[in-house]
């Protein structure tokens, strides 16, 4: 089986439903995410422990990444094997899977409470 087929299936989920409809050169015709905890540590320089700061999942993910590539070459980028391609900010629904430290500290009014763990 290659990967294409199958080996990801496994963590296939449903995806946020997209409102307003995405224009059509963006409809997906299998709209499925992928359920993939994902956490943010952080280590601070004098302390010998990292504390996990946020805890959210791929699943949230908003654009579907068919939908990033798609939308990154409409107009003739091109892309290579070896670019880099990211999501960028990925926030779940919870105060603790907020994606970014702006977010998670609420534009700098609130701390992040590092030693502390979800």
């Amino acid at each position: 089986m290659d990967c294409h087929s199958g080996c990801f299936k496994a963590f296939h989920c449903e995806a946020p439903k997209q409102e307003p409809e995405p224009l059509s050169y963006l409809a997906e015709k299998n709209h499925v995410n992928y359920d993939i905890p994902l956490e943010v540590w952080i280590k601070p320089k004098d302390q010998s422990d990292a504390s996990i700061v946020a805890k959210t999942n791929f699943k949230h993910l908003y654009w579907m990444v068919t939908q990033q590539l798609a939308h990154h070459t409409i107009n003739g980028c091109n892309m290579r094997p070896g670019d880099i391609f990211a999501t960028g900010t990925l926030s779940g629904p919870e105060p603790e899977s907020l994606g970014c430290l702006l977010e998670l500290t609420w534009n700098g009014q609130k701390e992040i409470p590092v030693g502390f763990f979800f």
